[in-house]
């Protein structure tokens, strides 16, 4: 991000008044879990994105959702959440529409719970994030730090030892800071050698060390000092031992608490997020929930169907507006350029053309946080890929989209299309009612996965393999805009020549097939068969020639013997 942290949008040309999401790092952590909790209070979904450190391709496949799942198991284990945008909506009774607080939170994975993981970047990953302004600097040194709930269960108990953590977490230290950590003891023992009783000073924090940890071990090495922290130091008093133990005994519950808050960071906002139970939505979201599984709760199990169970008992109220927007879409039937793209998705649906087929529809909008609160707030304009930007407009569709589906239904109920009714938050959530928990899924047998139950048959290759002829060259870009007038296609390159297109039903495929053939006379398209077009399926086919050749050598040698 720049140095004035702010962005250009391409959303304002749209006139959107109020595009601000709150930055949010380590040292304003504290002040943002604050709002983020009462905002949670009357929340009725939340929606998030994810910025990641790497995305490892699975390859060229028709697989089902169970191989997917493992395949992207694999690597999932490799990379870690940088950003992750929370969006946090609730109903506006006084102005009937919507409203939500955004925040755009930079991650870095803790150590505290004694895990010192190992963090990789994948290079396209760095240059795509670069592109989009994401600061590396903010993510390494000012990243609000998180563990596994797992992990926090272990933390949580050994708080309560104090000293076996405080010597475990010294280990971790480098050379350096543990020479600031010993230069800190020191100084306090010599102070409090020559303290008289009631005497108080007070001990400056080096950068980069735990506090907690110098606290406790300061308090453990001398018995008759009471040691609190305040802000960034030591505040030491010398108190006698009777006083020291009246003083552990009134305080230590409510300091344990504080240490554990302080030390699973954003972790303390996921697990209320668990608790409040409430519907949770992102766009394309399988990999935000897979990553957010592995890192916040516990390792992705090697059964796809207990994933499926464990992220529901967390999670039971799951929509993905990617797939929202394929299936309403189809649902209403409209003759009209739709890409379930979240950009061009969020653009689309903030166009007034909407209005046409769904009148009524609700105003959205980000409560932007006021000058002067004093909470250390910084805001910034948005930006599509910055984690918390996305997550509104994830937000933003999934109204929208909720909105169009309900009109339609009132609509076919009443025989009246062009009526503008007065649709409340329950009847939006019931128009999307048989998308709940339904996610979609790219390049495999079927476009979803169900995880509240079993996942559809697949009956059909919705695939299309696509290859240039003679010296073309493939771009992303214009396949992208080549085949924009069939909606909601996924394409995914395999190299400058080849390309991958999947369909979200079999008459878009013939289409597809038909128009490759009769005006695109530069570019071949075909089915996609494992066999054929990858290069295991072509090895395996010249493994059963060659073992045909063979077994037949062989009964021709054995006839002549």
């Amino acid at each position: 991000m720049n140095s004035e942290n702010s962005f250009t949008f391409a959303a304002g040309l749209f006139g959107f008044k109020n595009n601000m999401a709150v930055e949010v790092v380590a040292e304003n952590w504290p002040a943002m879990l604050g709002r983020m909790e009462n905002a949670l209070e009357d929340a009725i979904f939340v929606a998030i994105d994810n910025e990641f450190s790497g995305l490892n391709d699975t390859g060229l496949e028709d697989i089902s959702s169970e191989q997917r799942y493992l395949k992207l198991r694999g690597h999932i284990r490799e990379f870690c959440i940088v950003q992750v945008g929370v969006s946090i909506f609730r109903k506006d009774a006084e102005s009937g529409g919507y409203t939500s607080q955004v925040f755009s939170i930079y991650l870095f994975p803790s150590t505290n719970g004694g895990n010192d993981v190992q963090i990789r970047f994948q290079a396209s990953s760095i240059e795509f994030l670069t592109r989009y302004n994401f600061d590396f600097n903010k993510m390494m040194h000012h990243g609000v730090n998180f563990v596994s709930l797992e992990q926090a269960e272990k933390l949580k108990q050994a708080i309560r030892k104090q000293q076996p953590y405080v010597q475990q977490q010294k280990q971790l230290l480098s050379v350096d800071l543990l020479e600031s950590y010993r230069r800190v003891c020191s100084d306090v023992m010599a102070w409090a050698a020559d303290a008289k009783d009631r005497e108080e000073t007070i001990f400056q924090i080096p950068d980069g060390l735990c506090p907690y940890l110098l606290q406790w071990d300061v308090r453990a090495g001398i018995p008759d000092i009471w040691v609190r922290l305040h802000g960034n130091s030591l505040v030491v008093s010398k108190v006698g031992e009777k006083m020291r133990k009246e003083l552990e005994e009134a305080h230590r519950a409510k300091e344990e608490a504080e240490a554990f808050d302080k030390l699973i960071g954003f972790t303390k906002f996921f697990s209320l997020l668990i608790e409040q139970k409430i519907p949770l939505v992102g766009h394309n979201v399988m990999l935000d929930m897979m990553h957010m599984f592995q890192q916040l709760i516990e390792p992705l199990p090697e059964s796809y169907w207990s994933y499926k169970q464990k992220l529901l008992k967390h999670f039971p109220v799951i929509f993905d507006t990617k797939l929202m927007s394929m299936e309403i879409k189809q649902k209403i039937d409209i003759n009209d350029v739709w890409n379930s793209d979240l950009q061009r998705l969020y653009n689309y649906l903030h166009d007034s053309r909407c209005a046409n087929f769904a009148p009524g529809s609700p105003e959205v909008s980000i409560q932007e946080p006021g000058p002067g609160s004093g909470d250390g707030a910084c805001t910034l304009q948005a930006h599509f890929h910055d984690a918390g930007w996305d997550s509104f407009c994830t937000g933003y569709v999934f109204i929208k989209l909720a909105h169009i589906s309900a009109v339609f239904d009132e609509a076919v109920k009443s025989e009246d299309k062009i009526a503008q009714f007065d649709l409340s938050w329950d009847d939006l959530m019931s128009a999307v009612q048989p998308l709940r928990n339904k996610v979609h899924i790219v390049m495999a047998k079927t476009n979803y996965i169900v995880l509240d139950g079993p996942d559809p048959d697949a009956s059909w290759n919705n695939i299309v393999f696509l290859q240039a002829k003679g010296r073309e060259d493939l771009r992303f870009e214009n396949l992208e805009q080549l085949f924009l007038q069939f909606g909601s296609v996924d394409i995914k390159m395999v190299d400058s020549k080849r390309a991958l297109l999947a369909n979200p039903t079999p008459e878009c495929l013939k289409e597809v097939l038909k128009f490759c053939k009769t005006q695109q006379s530069w570019l071949r398209a075909s089915r996609f068969s494992p066999l054929k077009h990858t290069d295991a399926g072509r090895s395996a086919m010249w493994a059963a020639a060659f073992a045909s050749l063979a077994g037949g050598s062989l009964l021709v040698i054995s006839a002549f013997c």
